[in-house]
């Protein structure tokens, strides 16, 4: 990480790596004061690079539900860890059974009480390669599926809206909602991700969602 400091009122800062690690560089701004940056990496290689980045998918398709979201929440992501919060990246849904009528589904999200009636076995994917961690009762993440949840702000994330004329039976698209921060789980608190369909087919979706842990204030 680059250190910073304030020398004769001129900012500098230390090269983290590269061929120039180590040495002194000046950081520059306007007359508002705003520093002139430039991003070289896509937007979230950093934190990826460090580890924080996660996924996880429900294991099991379930029925889609054809009304807002109220008390079911086909997946829960709850926050166990002490101090750091989940910032969401992503929540999205996949259709896995389709029917021969054109329809769509759309996936929602809302952070709320976390409930966890029983663990859900399913497997945590790091976004750089490390090992995946399988939901425990102990595990800096937990995951349950169809709990029983209390409203809290549920909000769609639509992504790109897809409507499927398809032959019944087959597989579909998957609708991925860009959350970008939007949804920050505190320590104690669960992720609620919900499907909407417009034609309700048993075992017909799957969900799931992505975060980054973040060492930040709930506050």
């Amino acid at each position: 990480m680059a250190t910073f400091e304030l020398i004769d009122t001129v900012q500098r800062g230390v090269r983290r790596g590269g061929g120039s690690k180590g040495k002194e560089f000046r950081i520059e701004s306007n007359e508002l004061n705003e520093m002139f940056v430039a991003q070289g990496l896509p937007p979230y290689a950093e934190l990826t690079r460090r580890g924080a980045g996660w996924s996880v998918m429900t294991a099991t398709a379930f029925a889609g539900i054809v009304a807002l979201p109220t008390t079911l929440a086909n997946l829960e992501v709850v926050n166990n860890h002490a101090t750091r919060c989940m910032v969401i990246d992503t929540i999205w849904s996949w259709e896995l059974t389709g029917t021969a009528v054109v329809w769509s589904h759309t996936p929602w999200a809302q952070v709320g009480t976390a409930v966890y009636s029983g663990n859900t076995a399913l497997v945590m994917y790091s976004t750089n390669g490390r090992a995946a961690i399988t939901s425990a009762t102990g595990t800096e993440a937990r995951t349950a599926i169809t709990q029983t949840v209390v409203a809290n702000g549920w909000r769609p994330f639509p992504g790109s809206t897809m409507n499927f004329g398809l032959a019944a039976a087959t597989p579909g698209g998957a609708n991925v909602g860009q959350v970008d921060g939007r949804l920050v789980v505190p320590p104690d608190f669960a992720l609620h991700v919900a499907v909407t369909a417009s034609v309700n087919t048993a075992s017909a979706f799957q969900c799931g969602a992505s975060w980054f842990w973040a060492d930040i204030s709930a506050e």
